[in-house]
């Protein structure tokens, strides 16, 4: 075939290459083979909802992007919120067909399952930001939403900070995921809004109402302090972030330690039943993990929680490249993102625990302490930062081929 017939064949549009993952057995043979572009949007989305479900209010939705990334975040949200969302806002650059199909997707998607999740009545619009008026409509849509999804893969802030780094825009309480950009020349959220999100905070408000600060922003990894234009041009550090596994397993780890303080708060207690739960070098038996003291809370933030939980060993496998670009960062920062051990193997180490030697002082400060983390999440300020993990898109597609084994869907191909 000649290059003529080759450019006649060739398709109109602009064709964008197409990712796939490839699952391998323990010795190395592939044994299925996926589209990537709707799993890894998927698996993201999927993540985001461990914090999108922690919230206490949903009722606006704001996406930027009208991408895959964006149909998944809305659509998982609506399958946990539904019936409390009133109303979603989309914001695209422009009203393109891939917008269209988004909005069309929603507007006539199954009556029965809308139904039943709750967001029959739910409105959804579309904004382009080439409209006349955009400023004013951009100024609403950020400052009415309760959660902000940021989608797209832009070199510049999508919306002005002052919408939410003024008095009017603190005083409600958002949750903002950031999971469109992933290279340092990549920026989403303006600076302003991350400095705002990891300031220290003071009990001086000015009498003025205000959505309570963590202190820190969530990321799925530290590799986001590197990757992420937002942080790099924050220069935020790696103190000032919580990473969402480690919130995970707070969570598992204080399910753990309440069966034992209930065990150990009962009625009848004597020192045959402490032996029962200590081994016999007096280590806890496994399924019991450490529970960090603090000594005070005058000035203790949601991350005080996690920061008694980080040292400053060696990770094991520091990274061989360094960011492009030209903004600079201070040399110290670069080096404790990797000079981080990580939180949750110290977390899961066991010591040994003298029941008797627990003041009642300590444990109050220490719920106050997982109450204020609680509270943050669920009514606060949170911002999430997400570049990505591939283990996820391992974990999720192992699942998928499972179930399209079960459900007999796709193709399967015999002695491959």
């Amino acid at each position: 075939m000649g290059p003529n017939a080759l450019a006649k064949s060739a398709p109109k549009h602009e064709v964008s290459p197409q990712g796939a993952l490839t699952l391998m057995t323990a010795e190395g043979k592939p044994f299925a083979f996926i589209n990537s572009r709707e799993i890894t949007a998927f698996r993201t989305a999927l993540t985001s909802s461990l914090l999108v479900s922690r919230r206490s209010k949903v009722k606006v939705l704001t996406c930027f992007g009208c991408g895959r990334q964006a149909y998944w975040h809305v659509r998982l949200t609506l399958l946990l919120r539904g019936s409390t969302i009133k109303k979603v806002h989309f914001i695209n650059r422009d009203l393109s067909d891939r917008a269209a199909a988004l909005m069309k997707e929603f507007i006539s998607f199954d009556s029965a399952i809308k139904k039943s999740e709750g967001w029959s009545d739910t409105v959804f619009d579309l904004t382009s930001l080439r409209f006349g008026d955009v400023e004013r409509a951009l100024k609403t849509q950020v400052r009415s939403a309760d959660i902000i999804f940021c989608t797209t893969p832009s070199t510049v802030p999508l919306f002005d900070p002052t919408i939410l780094t003024s008095n009017e825009g603190r005083k409600r309480a958002r949750l903002i995921i950031a999971v469109g950009s992933y290279s340092p020349n990549m920026i989403e959220l303006p600076p302003e809004i991350i400095d705002q999100a990891t300031r220290s905070q003071t009990t001086n408000h000015f009498f003025q109402r205000r959505a309570e600060e963590g202190g820190a922003i969530v990321v799925d990894s530290l590799t986001c302090l590197r990757d992420a234009g937002e942080l790099v041009e924050a220069n935020v550090r790696a103190d000032r972030t919580v990473e969402l596994g480690e919130l995970v397993m707070l969570e598992y780890i204080e399910n753990e330690q309440a069966m034992v303080d209930d065990y150990y708060d009962g009625a009848g207690q004597t020192q045959a039943s402490h032996d029962s739960l200590l081994g016999g070098n007096g280590n806890l038996n496994r399924g019991v993990f450490r529970r960090d003291s603090v000594a005070s809370t005058s000035s203790s933030t949601p991350l005080s929680k996690i920061e008694s939980r980080k040292s400053s060993s060696n990770l094991s496998r520091p990274p061989s490249s360094k960011p492009s670009g030209n903004r600079s960062r201070r040399s110290s920062d670069c080096s404790n993102v990797w000079k981080r051990k990580s939180s949750i193997s110290e977390s899961l180490n066991l010591r040994h625990r003298n029941p008797s030697l627990l003041s009642l002082r300590s444990k109050k400060t220490q719920t106050e302490l997982e109450n204020k983390l609680s509270r943050w999440l669920s009514v606060g300020n949170v911002i999430y930062k997400s570049v990505g993990i591939g283990l996820m898109d391992l974990i999720s597609g192992i699942d998928i081929v499972r179930l399209a084994q079960e459900k007999g869907i796709g193709t399967t191909i015999s002695d491959f």
